[in-house]
Formats: structure tokens, C-alpha cells, sequence
């Protein structure tokens, strides 16, 4: 029975037969490809360092973009992809058959400039000297990534099998630093280096539905290749404990491994979930010849006791096992030197941890959580800042509240506390606390808050001094950081939105330092000279303004960004020794300025033309290193179509 304009077809009822058995065929629904193409040209103009544009390529270039799709059911597919340079450029396809078959591509390609650092110092011979060996020369790496997948399913039955795979390419030329000689005759120097860096990783797995629960089993394998140039030579001078010949140095070796995993849980739709994962772990460096066996377990449990009410429990635990040889021999072009290497560290760790969720009232939600860690070394013997084994307690407590539909607000706390800490950089203890608000005074006005503090505390830093061999205790550190984020969006009419934002933070590191030191004769070392309480402040402070408008223009409309950012660091030694006959500080000094302003125009044409122009301007200033101040203005003319 036909239906008129506007009315819904009646729904036949159901028998026995399919529609194959009646003859006909299901029409699925479909959807033509829709999408848009771009096409456009990119003028760059760059004015001193390339640090500026960091990650840009610095010259003019086509532009073109690239967005369709297409459910042409059983079939779905599509594109997405975009050039800016031959360096830089990303890429994005899929294609799925029902739900048989499901690929997907994913490719890109960055420019990232390297700054490099000024070895044209005369020294003071023969104490120092510096050789530079690549003097003016323009350091920058490629990066390009693809990453590819693939899922089958069996007809009819939840069986899948899967295949992921990523390729990592790394090339460009870098400054390599290093130093030759011995404290009295020292050279340092760069120069450059080509690299061809490849990694490669593949997964293959298969999972499925088993009643009540789901299954899947997978293998990874992973490889890096250094490729040329992975080890440099050079001419050292003999030494106590070596002669004079040619030797390798800063090497980067080939590495490989090897993963497998088991993974289960049970439904999702039950009040009460479990899943259990069991892996093992194969990593090896080819060149050295250490490796390491890990294996480790993880169980997750969670109960929803009540519908405002759910638990979380979580136990993971990790045994790695690594073994390298006893010594190492350092071959010349005409001595062989074996050196013993000292035993490599293994540990077992294990973390518990219980979560709940509490729901006390409508639009009011508290979390809490308490995790305990256990670590447990082993061949610390030869380690003598190590101890055999650090335990860890924190507790988390949050909660987040909408009093009013205008107003959300979420309070966090984080307390660690830390018993045998590894490194002096770990705490005692830290303490973290956030807090977040949104707020709708208006319909027209949105105002977003956060604020974040952090304290860490260190009683007991040690340092090793080498000569002598001793261990010696360094006193305190402490660390105090602070985040702050405000925003304000004014939305005056559909034509005009206004967004502004300021954002600080604040890092202070107050620690005692240790540095080496010769005894009064000059003959051999002492213990260190102690410098109490060395602070160490990074600030940050960014302003940012936007603003859309669309102006009294039929099709046109305008959108600029203005940015500037200040950076300032600041190191302060008390130690005399410390500040003759140059300040370690003038070392650490950072005070940076970066201004960047945007401005975009459209103007909508007919049939589903679109024109484009955009500017943009950037500006790096370093107020201690001039080879790093630069400029550069870039301006963009693109055409697109949709269809």
C-alpha cells in the first residue's frame, strides 16, 4: 500500500520466512560521499633563528586538504588528509565492510628545527678548549609515523582476529656533544651527525565471546634500528686505566622486543565485574647484550552495591628480571680493554588499590582512594645509594557539585607519602590540591576557574662522592608549584564571541647541592663542598585574546588570536666557590617573550565555494642568547568546495 508524502510506511508484521526466502532483498540505508577539498599556497618569511617556528618548515609551499566520506552500507569509508609541506602533512583512511572487515590507516610527517649551541669559545687551554668540528650548521630531524590496523570478525559468531602495525622513521642531522681527555686537559666537542632511526612494531591477536565472558590473546614484537652512523670514532688520549687509541663513542644501539598477553573480564552489564590480565615481557639491547624478562599480572574488580554507590579494586603486580654481562670490552683500532660492569638492578612490585564512589545527592559525587606500592630490589649490593626496597601509601579524596544549573565546582586532594625513595628527586612526601569551577552568571557569559598547588618535601638527600668513595648526606629538598587558569567567553550575539584568558605558573626548587672538589695539594679528591638551601625558579604568565565576527558582509566571516607569553628561570648559588670566577648561575638564566597573533578571513561563494586568507605573525625573544631571537610571518591563501 503506497503512503502519501510525509507519512511513515507501515510496518508489516513478521513471519516465518525471510526476506531472502521471499525473494527480495533488505535495502540498507545509504549515504552519498560528502565532504570538501581545499587547495592553497603557504608565503613564509623567516627573520634570524628558525626557533621561532619550531616545528614548521621554514619555506613557502602548496597547501591542500582533503576530507570525504562515504555509507554506501555494507560499505563505509573515508579520507581525511592535509599538506602543508613536503615535510609536513597528515593522512587518515578507513574502510569497513559490515562488520566483517574494518581497516585503517594512519600516516604524518613533521619538521622539527634543532636549536644548536655555540661551541666558538677560545677556552682556557689546556685546561678547556672547545673544538667545533660543524661550525654554522643548521640542525633539524623528519619524523614520519604510520600506524595501520585491521580487524576480521566470523560471520554471525563474536570471533575477531586483529593486526596493528607502527612505523617510526627518524632522520636529519643533529649536533652531537662530547668531551675527550681528563680533568686538566679537556676538549669539548660538536659536531654534526646524520641519523636514520627506524622502529617497528607489530601486534597480531584474536578475541571472542565465551558465554559470560570475553577472551583475547595477543603477541607484540618491536624493533629499532639505529641505522648508519650509530657509532662515532675518535682519538683519546691514554689515561690510568686505558691507552691512547682510536675508540667508539656514543653509541646507539639496536634494541628489540617481544610481548604477550592474556586478557579476560567478565560482562559489563552485571553489578559486579571482574578482569584479570597475565603478560610476559622480553626487552634486549643487541649491543650491550643485557635484557630483561618481565612478567605481570593485573586484576580489576568492581561492585555496584547500590545504584549511588560502587567499589573499585585493583592489584597489579610486576616481576622484571634483568641480567648484563660482568664486564665490557672497549675495543680501539689497536688495544682491547675489558672493564666489569656491575650487576643490573631486579625488582618486584605490587599495587593494591580500593576506590569508591559515593552519589550523597542529586548532582553531588565523592570519590575516594587509597593505593599502597611495594617495590623489592634485588643486586643493590654494588648500588650504594639504592636500598632493597621502597614502599609507597597516597590517598586521593575528590568531590564535584552543580549547587545550580550555572555553577559546577570540582576540589581535589592527592597525599603520597614515600618510605626509601630511589632517587633524590623522589620525596618523602607531596601533597596536591586542585581546584575547578565553571560559572554562568549570564546566558551571554561562561567563566572557567582552576587552581593547582603542589608541595613535595625530601629530608635525606645523599649523593655518592667518587673520590673518596663515599656516601655523603646532602640535607633537604623541597619543592612548592603553583597553576593557575582563568578564562572569560562572552558570546554577544551569534555574531560576535569573545574569549579571554590568563594563565600563571610558578615552580620553586630549594635543595642543597654537592660538588666535587681536589684536596689542598691538588693531588686527589676530597669530600664535596655542601651549598645549603639553592633555590631554583621557573615563572610563566600567558595572555591570550579571541575573537569571532561576522560583520554586516553577506558570507564573510573574521576571526583573530592574539597570544604573548613570558618565561623567566633563575638559579641562585650561595657557595663562593660556586660563583668564581664565573656564577653557575649565568648558566640557568632564562627570560623569554614569545608574541603570536593570528587573523583569519572567510568569504562563502556560490555552489559551495569557500575563499580563504590568513595571517599570521610570531616572535621569539631570548633576553640572554641573541642567536635565538627570530621573527616570522607567514600568510595563507586557500580555495575550498564542499560537496
Amino acid at each position: 500500500m503506497p503512503s502519501t508524502a510525509g507519512e511513515p510506511l507501515p510496518v508489516e508484521p513478521e513471519d516465518s520466512l525471510t526476506q531472502q526466502d521471499r525473494g527480495t532483498e533488505e535495502e540498507l540505508p545509504s549515504r552519498e560521499a560528502e565532504g570538501f577539498f581545499s587547495l592553497g599556497y603557504r608565503s613564509f618569511s623567516l627573520h634570524n633563528s628558525e626557533k621561532v617556528e619550531e616545528y614548521q618548515d621554514p619555506y613557502s609551499s602548496l597547501l591542500g586538504e582533503l576530507d570525504i566520506s562515504s555509507y554506501l552500507l555494507p560499505h563505509r569509508f573515508h579520507i581525511t588528509s592535509e599538506y602543508l609541506s613536503a615535510d609536513n602533512y597528515y593522512g587518515d583512511a578507513g574502510y569497513a565492510f559490515s562488520d566483517l572487515l574494518l581497516m585503517r590507516d594512519i600516516f604524518t610527517r613533521t619538521y622539527h628545527n634543532l636549536a644548536g649551541y655555540n661551541y666558538q669559545y677560545a677556552g682556557e687551554a689546556p685546561a678547556i678548549t672547545y673544538d667545533d668540528r660543524s661550525a654554522g650548521e643548521e640542525y633539524h630531524v623528519d619524523v614520519f609515523n604510520n600506524f595501520f590496523s585491521v580487524r576480521l570478525k566470523a560471520p554471525d559468531y563474536p570471533f575477531h582476529t586483529f593486526l596493528k602495525h607502527r612505523y617510526l622513521d627518524k632522520g636529519g642531522l643533529f649536533q652531537q656533544r662530547f668531551v675527550i681527555g681528563s680533568l686538566g686537559s679537556v676538549k669539548k666537542v660538536s659536531q654534526s651527525r646524520e641519523i636514520d632511526w627506524q622502529s617497528k612494531d607489530l601486534t597480531i591477536g584474536t578475541n571472542c565471546h565465551l558465554g559470560p565472558v570475553e577472551a583475547e590473546y595477543s603477541s607484540e614484537f618491536t624493533k629499532f634500528d639505529p641505522g648508519r652512523n650509530n657509532i662515532l670514532y675518535d682519538l683519546y688520549p691514554a689515561t690510568s686505566i686505558r691507552p691512547a687509541d682510536i675508540y667508539p663513542h656514543d653509541v646507539i644501539p639496536e634494541t628489540e622486543s617481544a610481548a604477550n598477553s592474556l586478557k579476560v573480564h567478565s560482562s559489563y552489564t552485571g553489578g559486579l565485574v571482574a578482569a584479570a590480565t597475565l603478560s610476559t615481557i622480553t626487552q634486549k639491547n643487541n649491543y650491550s647484550d643485557s635484557k630483561s624478562d618481565t612478567w605481570q599480572g593485573v586484576t580489576d574488580l568492581s561492585y555496584i552495591f547500590d545504584p549511588n554507590l560502587t567499589f573499585y579494586f585493583k592489584y597489579r603486580h610486576r616481576d622484571m628480571e634483568s641480567s648484563n654481562p660482568d664486564s665490557v670490552t672497549l675495543r680501539g683500532l689497536v688495544n682491547t680493554t675489558s672493564y666489569p660492569v656491575r650487576q643490573a638492578i631486579s625488582y618486584k612490585k605490587d599495587i593494591l588499590s580500593l576506590s569508591a564512589r559515593y552519589l550523597p545527592a542529586k548532582k553531588v559525587t565523592i570519590t575516594s582512594d587509597y593505593e599502597f606500592s611495594y617495590r623489592e630490589r634485588t643486586n643493590t649490593d654494588q648500588w650504594l645509594l639504592l636500598s632493597d626496597h621502597s614502599e609507597t601509601n597516597r590517598i586521593k579524596l575528590a568531590a564535584q557539585a552543580s549547587p545550580f544549573n550555572s555553577l559546577k565546582v570540582k576540589l581535589s586532594t592527592d597525599y603520597c607519602f614515600l618510605h626509601n625513595p630511589a632517587l633524590n628527586i623522589e620525596p618523602d612526601s607531596s601533597n596536591q590540591v586542585q581546584f575547578l569551577t565553571t560559572y554562568l552568571p549570564a546566558s551571554w557569559v561562561t567563566a572557567f576557574f582552576s587552581y593547582n598547588r603542589a608541595i613535595t618535601e625530601r629530608d635525606n638527600l645523599r649523593y655518592l662522592n667518587n673520590d673518596p668513595n663515599i656516601v655523603v648526606d646532602g640535607g633537604r629538598r623541597e619543592t612548592k608549584n603553583d597553576r593557575f587558569l582563568a578564562s572569560l567567553s562572552f558570546l554577544f550575539s551569534p555574531k560576535i564571541t569573545l574569549t579571554t584568558s590568563f594563565a600563571h605558573y610558578h615552580s620553586t626548587i630549594e635543595q642543597n647541592l654537592a660538588y666535587a672538589r681536589w684536596n689542598s695539594t691538588g693531588t686527589a679528591g676530597d669530600l664535596p663542598f655542601l651549598d645549603p638551601a639553592v633555590p631554583y625558579t621557573d615563572d610563566a604568565d600567558n595572555y591570550s585574546l579571541s575573537l569571532f565576527y561576522v560583520p554586516p558582509l553577506e558570507g564573510v566571516s573574521i576571526t583573530t588570536t592574539f597570544s604573548y607569553t613570558l618565561s623567566e628561570g633563575n638559579f641562585m648559588p650561595n657557595l663562593t666557590e660556586a660563583q668564581n670566577p664565573v656564577s653557575l648561575a649565568s648558566y640557568s638564566e632564562l627570560k623569554v617573550a614569545e608574541t603570536a597573533w593570528i587573523l583569519e578571513l572567510t568569504k562563502s561563494l556560490p555552489n559551495n565555494w569557500e575563499i580563504g586568507l590568513e595571517f599570521l605573525s610570531n616572535r621569539y625573544n631570548d633576553r640572554y642568547d641573541n642567536s635565538q631571537v627570530g621573527s616570522s610571518y607567514t600568510s595563507i591563501c586557500t580555495v575550498k568546495r564542499y560537496f
